[in-house]
């Protein structure tokens, strides 16, 4: 969480004092963090602690992102189909280019990413989908007081319309097994109220085993006004919740969250002895710039 003085201080390693008026930005992200856990946030967006290495899912969708965010903004332009063969290899050597400048193996990416996407492409070129914008970044104003204004930020993959003339934010997730999207997540909620627009999750799967329709999976989900005006009220208490823990300067452990998402990555951390502690988190972690809310989310 981003937090500022109207003079624009940057509160998040410090007390928020209680006279101040606060600016928070804030995205999914955080959101989760807070409410998942006063440590976890702290850890994360307060120290900015991040593992010195990425999950390997991870760094195979920050890839397939690469790759379909090159080949949805050149069919925005019109390159496809008449460029299509030579849309694709550009596409290919950008996410080896990325692969080839982190930890990732290059040939793991010839065997799973790139036979992947070319997959992906043959199986839903003819989608019928005009592309409207591809990485849009957003800001809108979640709340405003006297005393507090909450801003929320992100970016969305894509934008697009279907054959119907129906709009809609698409969000890639890459998949290694078959998980079905929870239409409570913040993060599509949070793009639905921000973009006021239906939700589409565009699951790509790595799984050779399955056929492609099984591979390559799209959910559709729709916001009522009620979702909306009650994920509103719980983001905008959480917030207020992160800002007291930073005017006392205490970040509780919520211990029923340490199993979520396959394992909270700071339980090390928290299971060592309070005079450890520090030489686990250097040992496993290094200090990173604060978290952007318009870095790619892959969530």
């Amino acid at each position: 969480m981003i937090a500022m003085s109207e003079s624009g201080t940057i509160l998040t390693d410090m007390a928020v004092e209680q006279d101040e008026k606060v600016t928070v930005k804030l995205d999914s992200q955080i959101a989760n963090a807070i409410q998942l856990c006063a440590e976890r946030y702290n850890l994360e967006h307060v120290k900015h602690m991040r593992p010195l290495r990425k999950a390997p899912a991870l760094e195979h969708g920050g890839v397939m992102h690469t790759m379909l965010a090159h080949y949805y903004r050149q069919k925005m332009i019109g390159r496809i189909p008449t460029e299509h063969n030579k849309v694709v290899e550009e596409a290919i050597m950008l996410g080896r280019l990325e692969a080839a400048q982190s930890s990732f193996d290059l040939v793991e990416f010839d065997a799973e990413d790139l036979p992947t996407f070319r997959e992906y492409v043959l199986a839903k070129q003819y989608d019928g989908w005009i592309v409207k914008a591809v990485e849009q970044p957003f800001t809108k104003l979640l709340y405003s007081s006297d005393d507090l204004d909450i801003l929320y930020e992100g970016i969305v993959d894509v934008i697009v319309e279907d054959p119907k003339g129906e709009q809609y934010v698409v969000d890639h997730k890459t998949e290694s097994r078959r998980s079905v999207p929870f239409i409570l997540s913040n993060q599509f909620t949070g793009y639905s109220w921000a973009l006021d627009r239906k939700v589409c999750i565009n699951k790509v799967g790595y799984q050779t085993s399955l056929a492609n329709e099984e591979r390559f999976r799209r959910y559709y989900f729709t916001y009522p006004d009620y979702m909306i005006e009650e994920w509103k009220r719980d983001t905008i208490s959480a917030v207020k919740q992160a800002i007291g823990w930073h005017r006392e300067g205490v970040f509780e452990k919520n211990r029923t969250s340490c199993d979520k998402y396959s394992g909270c990555i700071f339980q090390k951390v928290c299971v060592a002895p309070p005079e450890l502690r520090d030489y686990k988190l250097q040992a496993y972690f290094y200090k990173d710039k604060p978290w952007d809310p318009y870095t790619r989310d892959n969530e």
